[in-house]
Formats: structure tokens, C-alpha cells, sequence
């Protein structure tokens, strides 16, 4: 997808785990500062692609989590374009619809392509898709003067703050219909992808769901 993308705009691609030829090596690897490198660089970007490298039901990884960052959220301006779960599973995780680009409501690269040369030419649309930053500046700033919440930081409420607070729960953990071990109950690759057959090696598998290089 990415390489018909190419055909019709500028893309900069970093990094050693890559196939692409013109791909640049990252700069921030091995600054001093590693967090401002990379804010930084963001910084000079309109559009960032979080592409998976399949595309399942809820399978969403931290190339999309990423630019919610709390330590630089209101710094950078990138609009992230999506391609890997469905649309519905975006909107449940984001602060709204118009906070991503997703991929695959485009016909094609090309379409897509079209669209983001468009929202780079014209900022009134392009700052559209950053109202809700906006919007949450001023919840943020309006709830921390008036001292209607007691938290610090409302970002803290990650996922995985969520599960640790669901282990320690007692009474959800003593409701049986909340304790499911097996992971392949949840999420079973070969049923819940569509973009290709799933690979058959058990390590070809780990990787290609936790985005590993191979």
C-alpha cells in the first residue's frame, strides 16, 4: 500500500526495519535525549502513517497510541492516518472520528494520496482534524482551575492502567463471567484478520502480531 502511496506523495520513511529502499536512518536512535529528538521531528510533519502490518478486528498497536503521548500531545501537530482495524474500532479508542485518517475509506492509495495533498494546501480543513486538541486544552485547563478533579494527569487512564486496576478488583475478578485465560479465546488471527493468509510458524505468528521485524 505504502509503495503505490509513493507514487503520488512525498513520504519519509526511518529506520533499519523497513524494506524500503529509500528509507532514512533514524535519527533519534542514539541522542542523548531521545524523547526530544523525536518531538522535534514530529514537528516538522503534518501527517503520520500508523500503518499495521495486518489488518484485524481491535488491532490497533502503538504507532496509533504514540501521538497520544501526554509529554508532547499539545506540541506536535500530527494527524494520524490509519490502516489495520476497522473504522468502528478507531472511533472507540479515539477522542472522536475527526482525530485520524483511516486508509481504507479511500478507494485507493490514490485517493488517499489526493486527500492528504488537499488538507497540506489548505489549513482550514487540515486544522479541522485538530479541534479536539483543542477542545480537550480547555477541559483540561478548565477542570484543573476549578478543582473538580482530583487526578493529575488525565492521560494516566491507559489501557493498561485499566487492567492492573481490574486485577485488583476483587469483585470483578470473583465474577466469573470477568476471568478468561486464554488469550486465543479473544483473539483468534486466523478469524479475526482479512488482509492475507496468517503464517503457519508459531514465530512468524508472534511477530507478525506484536510487529516485530523478521
Amino acid at each position: 500500500y505504502v509503495e503505490k502511496l509513493l507514487k503520488y506523495i512525498k513520504i519519509d520513511i526511518y529506520g533499519s526495519c523497513t524494506n524500503f529502499k529509500n528509507a532514512k536512518p533514524d535519527p533519534c536512535k542514539k541522542s542523548a535525549n531521545e524523547e526530544k529528538c523525536y518531538v522535534d521531528l514530529y514537528k516538522s510533519y503534518k501527517f503520520y502513517l500508523a500503518f499495521e502490518n495486518s489488518q484485524c478486528n481491535n488491532y490497533i498497536t502503538e504507532k496509533f497510541f504514540k501521538l497520544y503521548n501526554p509529554n508532547y500531545l499539545f506540541e506536535t501537530n500530527l494527524i494520524p492516518v490509519v490502516r489495520g482495524a476497522k473504522q468502528e474500532h478507531y472511533e472507540l479508542i479515539a477522542y472522536n472520528n475527526r482525530s485520524f485518517i483511516n486508509a481504507d475509506k479511500f478507494d485507493s492509495p490514490k485517493a488517499l494520496a489526493n486527500y492528504l495533498n488537499y488538507l497540506n494546501r489548505n489549513n482550514t480543513a487540515y486544522l479541522e482534524y485538530l479541534k479536539w486538541k483543542y477542545e480537550l486544552y480547555d477541559k483540561f485547563k478548565s477542570e484543573l482551575l476549578n478543582k473538580t478533579n482530583n487526578k493529575t494527569d488525565y492521560f494516566n487512564d491507559s489501557p493498561f492502567c485499566e487492567i492492573c486496576s481490574k486485577l485488583h478488583d476483587k469483585s470483578f475478578m470473583n465474577n466469573k463471567n470477568n476471568r478468561n485465560y486464554k488469550i486465543s479465546d479473544w483473539f483468534n488471527p486466523r478469524k479475526e484478520c482479512w488482509d492475507k493468509p496468517y503464517p503457519i510458524s508459531l514465530w512468524k505468528n508472534f511477530a507478525k502480531f506484536f510487529g516485530y521485524c523478521v
